[in-house]
Order: C-alpha cells, then structure tokens, then sequence
C-alpha cells in the first residue's frame, strides 16, 4: 500500500474501470451498455446518414492562410467525414487525409497560427479563438500543444472545447459542448494519444460505468474506491478512436507520460503536506510506488523530460529537507529512470538553470540558463559528453536528435511566450540557424 510519510494510513484514489486482460494493447474497454448505445447510435447512422447525424460538423474551424504571412498560397481542403461517434453525444473523431506537413503552435492573444518547421512554407491561421494564457503543474498548459512528431495540435477553444487537428488545421477530435477543458496535459511519446484535464463539465452522469465497485488494488500502494466523477483527467487515444476518463488520477497530478503505457504522478495525502510518486499503467490500471519513494524524497518542484522509450530522463534537481525552496542549488540530471545517479549536466543556484528537455533519443538534453538572477535568457546544449551555452533564448521542443526549436523574446528576460518575437531551427551538428518566424509587430 502506498502510505504517507507522517501517517500509517493508506492514501485513497476514485476507481476505474475493471482492468483488461493483457493482451489488449489499451485499458478502454466500454461497459455492456456503452456498446448497446453506440451499436444503437450506428443503426441511427447507416439509416439516415453521416452528414444529416452530423449537422454542421463539416464546417467545423479549419486553418486557413495566415492574413499577415509573407508567402502566399492556399492548401488543399477535404470534407471533413466523421468516421465514429460516441455515445457521449458531443465526442466526436473524425478521418483525414495524411499530410506531410510537420508544423507547431504560435499564440497571441487568442489567435492560433500553426508555423512549419520547413523555412518559406506557408504560415496558416485558426478560424476560431484559443486559450493561452497559464499552466500548472501536474495538470498542464492551456496553449495549444504539439504532439512531439508536430504532425497534431491539441487546443482549447475560447468556449473550453477541446479539439485536435493536424498541422493544416483539419479537425481530427473534438470533445464538443458537455466538457469545459481547462488544460492540455501531455502527450504521448508515439503521438496518438493525448491526456486534457476538464475543471467544470457539463456532462455530470453518463461516465459512471460499470465495474467500478470493485476494488482495485495497486501493487503496492492505495486501492481505489468507485466514487467517480466527471472533472478530471481524459485520454483520447487517436489510434483507437476511443474517449475515456482516467477515474482513478482524480486526486492525483499527472507529472509526465513515461512511455506509451505509463503515466508518472503524484498523490498528496489527505490533511498533509507529502507526496507519494508512483507510475500509472494504463494497460493494467495498476500503479507502483515503493521504487520511487526514496528517489522523490525531500524533492522541491521537479522538472522532467523523458524520450520516446522511458528508459532515461533528464530531472532538475532541488533539493530540501523542508519540502521547499529551502536550498539555493539546482542540479541538472540525465540518468537512467528513476535513478539520479548519472550524468550531471548542470549546476548552479535556484532558478539559474532550469527546464531540461531530453531529446528523442534521449541521449542529449536542452535546457534554459541565466548569467544571473533574472537576468537574459540562454540556450544551453548538452550534447553526451559536455554542455556549453549556445545563444540567448528559451529552448522549445525537438523536432529530431538533430534540431531543436528555441525561441527569442523582447524585453529579453521574458519567458511567457505570448512574448516571443521570434522562433528559430538550430542543427547541432551543422550549428546552423534558421528562422521559422517572425511574430507579427501587431501580435506581440
């Protein structure tokens, strides 16, 4: 059982569903009667057909030509189809066209434009509003996110809807009305599922499935009870079309998703102070948390990166006894997980290196430094062997092992990016720069 540090209590966690036999690739399996009404709902389809069922979503947002972009041209748009529904009526999954096109976010001030890491290629812009404007730990960010591999953006609309489109702006999922998303958690490390969290939902009593009153012990560490309720976190699997809310994270923070089955998060307990770190299965429902209580131990705000294989992370370190920010030195980590003895990459007071961000490899790391308190800025490189300070700017994401994207911003200290001014591509084998975009004056 996972216990407190203080206390000889099991901490508690809300049920899910029923865990699946093994050889299904994902823990989703819907009840007897989801599968009555979805199979009711198809008979409804095939008899008075897709566009009629689904009024209006063909006219769903799309990205179209960015109205301040120095390159001209115009995309090729598809009808949108549906290819599945829910029976949660305003989930939605929708089929498209492959496109080649890899591309990440740019917001200011709720306007949406998704920027090709390919120079010169046509910058494109939302039809509607999104959110970006904050974060927070555990739960995530509410600017739109790119998958790793850029071929996808998840967003939130203005009215809390949660969609995913591709990299042209073609609507993939949507959520619809009854979930007012707060924030964008993560993504896989593979791309084809994404974790959003919902703060308010409208949609109070259709989630209760069945299976949840029975007991589902974790090895070791808390057993879950069957009170679940609809805000919380939700995975869209894009693989499988499938919608399902994580019940038993309700009480947790999910920090990072390790691999394509395990998710990292924490646990407070009731009326105290300590978190319990354990990693969530979810192909078993199961988590486990003896292997990580030492390693956690005395930790103050961790910031983590995985790869794409969960064999290794990148952590900054900072540690106190007080659980705070009780010590002035921060160490960058890169080991194999969860173990912190490794490579370490940095070090340096509270703040002054920040941020690592493993590449997909996971064997070179990025990460944002300061030459002092509040000072500019600078891209740092760790490439196996030694980090050096490359050039003022925050680093963003990679798009490979061998380039990354940074950004710059003015004033220069800043870190929000509805300040950034521009976004660059840098090749650490040929360190060579190339500009991706400039922000309009008008949007900064």
């Amino acid at each position: 059982m996972i216990m407190s540090e203080n206390s000889s209590s099991p901490l508690q966690l809300p049920v899910a569903q029923s865990p699946i036999a093994p050889t299904e690739p994902i823990s989703f399996r819907p009840p007897t009667w989801l599968i009555s009404v979805v199979a009711l709902v198809g008979g409804l389809i095939v008899g008075f057909g897709t566009r009629s069922w689904l009024s209006g979503a063909a006219d769903l947002p799309q990205f179209q030509p960015n109205p301040v972009a120095e390159v001209s041209g115009q995309k090729t748009q598809t009808t949108t189809e549906a290819s599945q529904t829910s029976s949660l009526d305003s989930v939605r999954f929708f089929t498209q066209a492959d496109t080649n096109r890899l591309a990440f976010p740019v917001t200011q001030k709720g306007i949406l434009r998704s920027v090709s890491i390919q120079p010169g290629d046509l910058v494109l812009q939302y039809a509607d509003e999104v959110v970006s404007s904050s974060g927070a730990q555990g739960l995530g960010e509410n600017t739109p996110l790119a998958a790793p591999d850029l071929s996808k953006i998840a967003l939130i609309t203005k009215t809390g809807e949660f969609r995913i489109v591709n990299a042209e702006g073609k609507l993939l999922m949507s959520a619809g009305s009854n979930f007012k998303a707060d924030y964008i958690t993560s993504w896989s490390p593979d791309s084809s599922a994404v974790i959003f969290h919902v703060e308010s939902p409208t949609l109070m009593t259709t989630l209760f499935h069945q299976g949840m009153g029975s007991e589902i012990l974790i090895q070791p560490g808390p057993k879950f009870d069957a009170n679940a309720e609809a805000t919380g976190f939700y995975l869209v699997d894009l693989a499988t079309q499938k919608f399902s809310q994580l019940t038993p994270l309700n009480e947790a923070l999910v920090l990072e998703w390790i691999d394509r089955s395990r998710l990292l998060v924490s646990v407070k307990a009731f009326g105290t102070s300590n978190e319990t770190y354990a990693v969530f299965n979810l192909d078993t429902y199961q988590a486990e948390a003896a292997p990580y209580k030492e390693v956690f131990k005395n930790l103050f705000a961790p910031q983590i990166s995985f790869g794409q294989n969960g064999r290794n992370w990148a952590i900054s370190l900072h540690q106190s006894s007080q659980g705070t920010a009780g010590t002035n030195t921060v160490k960058i980590i890169l080991a194999e997980f969860p173990s912190l003895t490794g490579k370490i990459i940095a070090e340096d007071g509270f703040a002054m290196v920040q941020k690592p961000i493993l590449s997909p490899t996971e064997t070179k790391v990025i990460y944002q430094g300061h030459a002092e308190v509040n000072g500019t800025n600078f891209v740092f490189y760790f490439d196996g062997a030694e980090a050096k300070k490359l050039f003022e700017g925050v680093p963003l994401f990679w798009i490979d092992d061998q380039n990354f994207v940074y950004a710059n911003f003015n004033p220069s200290l800043a870190t929000n990016l509805e300040m950034a001014t521009k976004y660059s591509k840098y090749d650490v084998v040929t360190q060579k720069t190339t500009e991706l975009y400039q922000v309009p004056v008008a949007a900064e």
